[in-house]
Formats: structure tokens, C-alpha cells, sequence
């Protein structure tokens, strides 16, 4: 048994344009994220701009049954999920997708141990961004060079009309998941030419779309990772690096293989594993605004919500870290900062917005409160705790009961 501490959080995004690349070029950094201590309750925002379907759109070929930018994003969420898992996550099975709506996108979302995965689904671009017949020719570099006017995703989920109407919405991501996290990383293809001369047209548009979309955001650091241009550098990973780098793409690999897709695991691929180089371009500075509220589930458990307050509360932090064990049986103790007196009220619900407990406690003054959380008779499981104050405040925060 052991407390689970809330209030610290680490977060960090994993800009991409294709369902393998950060496998390929920024493992090692992702792994090392996920790993720092509990205490800093580790997230990875994983945002993959295209569907990475190479002309195919939504259709299948060869023996597969399933559409190839599928088979793609499967592998993907594998190896995401191994990468939570290596790092000292809680196991479980494979997330099913959410549909989230952000900015009035609809987006393919999975949320899974210290990682979440968010897949635009934008048509593959083509190398030179020059896209491809059975997609219209849309591709991320010809909607900012204003080629075409609007870009969508295969599945017709949602159609961006504009350049800025795309990096809005990414723009609303990374507020909504950074949490309370006060600065936050960003890695991302580097737009440095000499550095990484000749890269993907995708790789370099995701990158433009992301770092347009936190030109302002002083808090968000960008890191820049050399792609394509890798494989003619020196290795510079230490073989257990290395072996995490080739395990984590094989977990990836393995979306296409049991759709009965060809393997990707061959000398060209392999080639990028051994070395990773980058380059921060900014540090953060700075502190985040007070994020809106998360999200919530709709009944049918088949989309979320994301977007700003409509209940009139202001987001501050007020809870503090949890005091006791979290398990099954036992009290629930709480450590708060209430900004004023008055009356608080304590909510925990599951992540589909089910009520399961509820107290009020009367608030004396704004030094440290610690509150119990008294015989809540819950299962094991991951929970959100809200705290309300005069009405007026909000705090909510996930914990894990064990």
C-alpha cells in the first residue's frame, strides 16, 4: 500500500506526424520521461497529426482486412502502452478510442496509464507534401502554403478550415492536458535545415502546425529532434537505450504484422534505432495559466466533452497531496490550502462523472486542512476527486485506489 501522491505532475507532449515516429527518433527521451519518480506523477501527451495511410485513405489491401492507417495507430498505442508499462505503470488491457471533441474537432483519443494518445487522422502527405490522388491531395503542407483552404481527417470525423483553425485546436490540447503542470516540454521534429536537411514534408509541417500553436505559450519548451537526417550520424545510445529503442519499435511493428501487414522491421528502420540527437530551442518561462476543466465522458461512454468552464467555478489548486494509503477499506485523508473560509465540498466520482461519495466540511480559515474522506466503500480503481469551494472554486484530481 502506498499513498498516491496528486498534486506534483510532470507533463510532456511528443509532437508527430506518422504512428512510428517517436519510436524512431525520440524513444529514449519519452522512456525517460515516463520513469522519474510517482512523486511527480509522470505524463506523456502523444499527438500524431497524420494517419499515416500513404495514399490508402480508409481502405485496405494485400491479405489485410483492416485499413492500413488502423493496423498503424494500433501499433502505435502498443508501443505507448509498453513504454507505460516499462516505466512502472499499472498494468491493464489495451484502451478502446474516445472520441473527444476539442476546439469542435472530433478526435480519436485513448488514455492508458501515463499516457495519453491523441490521432488527427490528417491525410498522409506524401514525402515532397504533395499528398496523394485518392486523399484530394491534402496534405498539412499544402493547407499552410494555402494550396488548399480546408484539410480533413480519412475518417470524415472533422475538417480543419484554416491553418490557424488547426493549431487552435492544438493549441487547446496541450492547455486542456498540461494539467497542473505550471511548465511543460514539447518535443517535436526539428525545423533546423542543416541539421535535418531533407525530412518528410509531414514531419516538418506537424512541427510548424505545433510550434505556431505555442509561439506565445512562453511555458511550453520546445525540443527539437532530428529525424530522417539521424541515420547518417554517429550512434550515440548505450546498448540498453538501444535495446529499449528496438523492443519499443518492434511493439509498434507488431500493429501491422497481426493485421497482415508487411513488416517495417527491416535495415532501413533499424537504421534510425541506435542514435537520438536534439536541440532545445526554448526553454520554458514563465508559469501556465489555470487550466479549464478536464473533460467529461458522455453516457454512452463513447465521446468526451473538452472545453472551457460553463459552471461559473474558477480552477485554483487547493488540494495538496493525499496523506493516507489509498486502498480498498481505508479512510481517505487529504491535505488542502482552501484560498478562504466557508464551506467545502467533496466529490469522488468515476471517470464517467458517477457520483459515489460525497462530504461537506466547514472550512475555519485558509491555513492547511486536512480532511477525511470517511469508510467511501469503493472498488479498486482510478477516480477523480473534486473539491469545491463557496461555490466559487474547483479543484479536480485523478487518484488510483488499490
Amino acid at each position: 500500500m502506498s499513498a498516491f501522491k496528486i498534486n506534483a505532475q510532470q507533463v510532456s507532449f511528443s509532437i508527430q506526424a506518422h504512428q512510428d515516429d517517436w519510436q524512431l527518433f525520440m524513444s529514449t527521451k519519452i522512456l525517460a520521461d515516463l520513469s522519474v519518480s510517482d512523486i511527480l506523477n509522470p505524463k506523456m501527451v502523444f499527438i500524431t497529426f497524420t494517419a499515416g495511410d500513404e495514399g490508402n485513405g480508409v481502405n485496405a489491401f494485400g491479405a489485410a482486412t483492416v485499413p492500413y492507417y488502423l493496423a498503424r495507430e494500433k501499433g502505435s498505442l502498443y508501443s505507448s502502452k509498453f513504454a507505460s508499462d516499462i516505466s512502472g505503470g499499472i498494468l491493464a488491457i489495451v484502451p478502446t478510442v474516445q472520441i473527444a471533441t476539442v476546439n469542435g474537432h472530433k478526435i480519436s483519443k485513448y488514455i492508458y496509464g501515463k499516457t495519453v494518445n491523441y490521432f488527427l487522422r490528417l491525410p498522409d502527405g506524401n514525402t515532397t507534401g504533395a499528398g496523394y490522388a485518392n486523399t484530394g491531395f491534402e496534405s498539412l503542407q499544402r493547407l499552410q502554403t494555402r494550396k488548399i483552404k480546408s484539410i480533413s481527417s480519412i475518417d470524415r470525423l472533422t475538417k480543419y478550415t484554416s491553418w490557424s483553425d488547426l493549431t487552435n485546436t492544438i493549441k487547446a490540447i496541450i492547455v486542456l492536458e498540461k494539467g497542473n503542470d505550471n511548465q511543460v516540454w514539447m518535443y517535436t521534429p526539428s525545423l533546423n535545415t542543416t541539421n535535418n536537411p531533407g525530412d518528410h514534408s509531414d514531419h516538418k509541417y506537424a512541427s510548424t502546425a505545433v510550434q505556431d500553436a505555442v509561439k506565445n505559450m512562453l511555458w511550453v519548451g520546445i525540443d527539437e529532434f532530428i529525424n530522417f537526417q539521424s541515420s547518417a550520424l554517429a550512434d550515440n545510445l548505450n546498448v540498453s537505450d538501444h535495446e529499449d529503442a528496438a523492443a519499443i519499435f518492434s511493439v509498434c511493428d507488431r500493429g501491422l504484422i497481426e493485421s497482415k501487414y508487411s513488416s517495417t522491421f527491416n535495415a532501413a528502420h533499424k537504421a534510425w534505432l541506435p542514435m537520438e540527437y536534439h536541440n532545445i530551442k526554448r526553454s520554458p518561462t514563465g508559469s501556465a495559466p489555470f487550466a479549464p476543466i478536464f473533460e467529461s465522458l458522455a453516457e454512452d461512454n463513447s465521446s468526451s466533452v473538452i472545453s472551457g468552464r460553463t459552471d461559473g467555478l474558477t480552477e485554483i489548486p487547493m488540494l495538496v497531496s493525499v496523506v493516507s494509503p489509498v486502498s480498498v477499506g481505508n479512510n481517505i485523508k487529504m491535505l488542502l490550502k482552501p484560498s478562504e473560509p466557508g464551506q467545502l465540498n467533496t466529490f469522488i466520482s468515476d471517470l464517467y462523472g458517477k457520483l459515489l461519495y460525497q462530504k461537506n466540511t466547514k472550512v475555519e480559515n485558509t491555513g492547511p486542512l486536512v480532511i477525511s474522506l470517511d469508510n467511501p466503500s469503493i472498488l479498486p480503481g482510478v477516480y477523480i476527486v473534486k473539491n469545491i469551494l463557496n461555490g466559487k472554486y474547483v479543484d479536480s484530481k485523478k487518484i488510483v485506489i488499490q
